[in-house]
């Protein structure tokens, strides 16, 4: 199946020249202890089959990765950790960095280009 994804992920590469972004939807919470059903955006979900919330897709050229939502303690403990070999199965993306790491790699990878492909 990560095949799959990984060829949609390159059909889209091939048709654009700039970095492209695609934001998957994050938990929503319905009251306070009580979060509402999630479900992944569409968009995401088509081209990394991952239904983690709160995670981005970046793509430019060959290059692809995921940055993963931040996570405290108490969210750790209620929703548990990422299981990031699952995603890299799943998705084919080998890259997947934690939030502060990959929002440094994306905040430079911006400041390179003066176009950026956005799907929010």
């Amino acid at each position: 199946m990560s095949k799959s994804f990984a060829l949609l992920r390159q059909r889209v590469k091939s048709t654009v020249n700039n970095p492209i972004i695609i934001a998957g939807h994050d938990q929503v919470q319905r009251t306070g202890d009580v979060p509402q059903p999630f479900r992944q955006d569409s968009n995401f979900w088509y081209y990394t089959g991952i239904s983690e919330p709160g995670c981005v897709l970046v793509m430019f050229d060959g290059e692809e990765y995921l940055i993963l939502p931040k996570k405290n303690e108490i969210q750790k403990i209620f929703d548990g950790v990422t299981d990031i070999s699952d995603l890299k199965k799943r998705s084919g993306i080998e890259n997947i960095y934690e939030y502060e790491e990959g929002w440094k790699n994306l905040t430079k990878l911006i400041k390179k280009h003066k176009k950026v492909n956005m799907l929010l």
